[in-house]
């Protein structure tokens, strides 16, 4: 079928070139083009790869210089946060065909998108187009997972084990904080500092290109893209569990996972049994059925302070690594440490980050049902959407008091919990004139000047959050 369809495109772009969505995004093509090329190679399939590239856009002109800096609302396709998040591996896929730097062109891209436009878990704004680094503009669910492949696909052509610490920032916050712990609903956009999901006053919608219902949790709010879309975020990160090297095996993204294969005639499995990111052990099950020799390579976090594999001390953010005969059955336990950090952020605020996790103030929910009728079609439960309105305080500010107390809690079925999240941290904030404004936090507070003492407030990891206050000043 892939042949077929490349034998089709083929003749197609002699006469057509690329256009509108497809121009901003021919390099995806390059993926399975390169796997039909590595199992039935023809020179013509080469050339079309060149050809692609020659009709379609190419966003490395587009950050030299980057002139996107300041947000607009106006909708393009080269500001789309959709369009961004994918071309954040055009350069890798890229160098597959021509020999260059794999990371060049992500690292500068990423640069200049964090600067401008940087949110503090880990990715850049778009609601729909980017829109600067404030922590109530939203990003598109859809963008999430494009992003997460984007660094999958990096960590896999160039072995630099610095995109697992990227990914892992979006599968551990991001993507769980927009979907509802069920998976019955999601947002379009989600916010950093977000303390209410009500539909928007339609004369006074935060976001750039996007509705008032941007950010509820539905079926499909605002547009039905993310609805259809999100659902490859956790397929193809279990994909990036285990990856297979030229000298043997890797584990690249951590999560409880275990990958069967054959080498040199033999048969091996590898098991990863944790609860990380909630919990910071590592323990793995290398089995083969006879004597056989091959390189083990262990990706240690780089969010960890420090490190051991069976004792032995391991560097965070590299890739720890044994070579040697395996047979039988060999245990191997990874110990990472973890620490509370508080990070800066634009407008002199701050972030909680614990290892591969961030955190924000937990808000009580009361979630209210949205039933309606929209192009003939009715929404009704449960196929409604939801508002959700905070029931407890979230305008804090963190204090000069840097005691962060850890608490561990089981880790359910469904971990990503407002309920029952499997971390929390009590922090000592104080409360900040901090108003609502049209339903949403305000930018910052009009005031950095405490309202009253500073009190143990509990914080919970962000993606267990829907309602959260996550960039916080220190108060005076």
């Amino acid at each position: 079928a892939l042949y077929r369809f490349f034998d089709n495109l083929w003749v197609f772009t002699r006469a057509n070139t690329l256009h509108d969505w497809a121009s901003l995004r021919w390099f995806e093509t390059l993926i399975p083009l390169y796997w039909l090329y590595e199992r039935r190679p023809e020179d013509w399939m080469l050339r079309l790869a060149r050809r692609l590239q020659q009709q379609g856009y190419d966003f490395e002109r587009l950050f030299h210089p980057y002139e996107d800096q300041q947000p607009q609302r106006v909708w393009t396709y080269s500001t789309h946060v959709v369009n961004l998040a994918m071309a954040i591996k055009q350069g890798a896929l890229v160098s597959r065909m021509d020999g260059s730097d794999p990371e060049a062109f992500a690292r500068h891209m990423l640069q200049e998108l964090f600067h401008y436009h940087g949110m503090a878990v880990g990715h850049f704004t778009g609601d729909e187009c980017v829109m600067g680094d404030s922590p109530v503009q939203g990003a598109e669910l859809c963008s999430i997972v494009e992003a997460m492949y984007s660094y999958e696909q990096l960590l896999s052509i160039s072995g630099d084990p610095v995109w697992g610490d990227y990914l892992e920032r979006l599968a551990f916050n991001a993507l769980p904080a927009t979907i509802s712990a069920d998976m019955w609903t999601h947002q379009y956009d989600q916010q950093t500092n977000q303390v209410q999901c009500a539909l928007l006053p339609k004369d006074h919608v935060i976001f750039g290109t996007n509705g008032p219902d941007s950010h509820l949790f539905g079926l499909e709010p605002n547009f039905g893209c993310c609805t259809a879309n999100f659902n490859q975020g956790w397929p193809k990160f279990a994909l990036a569990t285990f990856l297979r090297s030229e000298k043997g095996i890797v584990s690249a993204a951590l999560a409880p996972a275990s990958v069967h294969t054959v080498i040199d005639g033999h048969a091996v499995t590898c098991t990863l049994e944790t609860e990380y990111p909630f919990r910071n052990t590592l323990r793995y099950r290398i089995v083969t059925d006879g004597p056989v020799s091959f390189e083990l390579k262990l990706r240690i976090p780089g969010c960890a302070k420090s490190a051991t594999v069976n004792g032995t001390v391991a560097q965070p953010g590299t890739f720890f690594v044994m070579d040697q005969v395996w047979s039988g059955t060999t245990e191997i336990v990874v110990a990472l440490e973890f620490a509370c950090e508080t990070v800066a952020r634009p407008r002199k605020m701050q972030v909680l980050w614990r290892g591969p996790l961030l955190y924000s103030v937990a808000i009580d929910e009361r979630w209210e049902k949205l039933e309606y009728t929209r192009d003939g079609v009715e929404r009704k439960f449960p196929y409604c959407d939801y508002e959700i309105y905070p029931q407890s305080p979230w305008n804090y500010g963190f204090t000069s008091d840097t005691h962060f107390a850890v608490k561990e809690n089981p880790v359910s079925e469904t971990p990503f919990s407002t309920q029952q999240p499997p971390m929390e941290i009590t922090a000592m904030l104080a409360p900040v004139d901090w108003p609502l404004v049209d339903g949403v936090a305000a930018m910052e507070p009009r005031s950095r000047k405490a309202q009253g003492d500073p009190r143990p407030v509990r914080m919970i990891p962000y993606g267990c959050a829907r309602l959260r206050m996550t960039e916080m000043p220190t108060v005076e």
